[in-house]
């Protein structure tokens, strides 16, 4: 009885080493899976309140840009239809009207930086969670790279096959390269 249990022990051992073969096996794989991360956020409901949100905003800087170009606009036409102006005036109304468009321009400018701001600021925290998850998914499935079908780029791997490290102690370890020849002098 005591050799039946040994035997059925060992069995069960090796059962287990055996299963777990083909999952080292697996580990060693390569594996890449594919996202489209724009089909990702299109169909995501937080995406599209966050989106009606920015647009919301950035539709008021728009407006503002809008009156401002319309005002630039007016005054241009009047300067040009009005004929009775000095030439000290017509330029005095001239400079007037480029330190405008300067102004326009600086105030065009920080809108936009503004609006570059708000979008990160909606965006980065979808975008985190989307990264986040795409690791995960990685991790738990044994990817080892996972490609973003919409952007043609990768959006996660396996730091296992990162050989920055290595190339970086092979270049150091090589001897340093040969200085460039010197420039010939230039003939007089």
């Amino acid at each position: 009885m005591r050799r039946i249990l040994s035997l059925g022990f060992l069995g069960a051992a090796a059962a287990l080493v055996l299963g777990a073969a083909p999952a080292a096996a697996q580990q060693n794989q390569f594996r890449i899976g594919v996202v489209n991360t724009q089909r990702v956020l299109s169909e995501l409901p937080s995406v599209g309140a966050a989106q009606r949100s920015l647009e919301a905003e950035l539709g008021r800087y728009r407006t503002e840009v809008d009156t401002l170009e319309r005002s630039l606009q007016r005054r241009q036409e009047a300067l040009q239809a009005n004929t009775t102006l000095t030439a000290a005036a017509r330029t005095q109304q001239q400079q007037a009207l480029q330190q405008s468009v300067a102004a326009y321009q600086q105030r065009v400018a920080q809108l936009n930086q503004l609006a570059d701001q708000r979008q990160q600021a909606v965006v980065a925290p979808v975008m985190r969670q989307v990264t986040e998850t795409i690791e995960r998914i990685r991790r738990e499935q044994g990817f080892s790279m996972i490609w973003d079908a919409s952007a043609n780029f990768v959006v996660a791997v396996d730091p296992a096959f990162d050989i920055t490290d290595r190339v970086i102690a092979a270049v150091r370890a090589a001897p340093a390269p040969a200085a460039a020849p010197a420039a010939p002098a230039p003939r007089p």
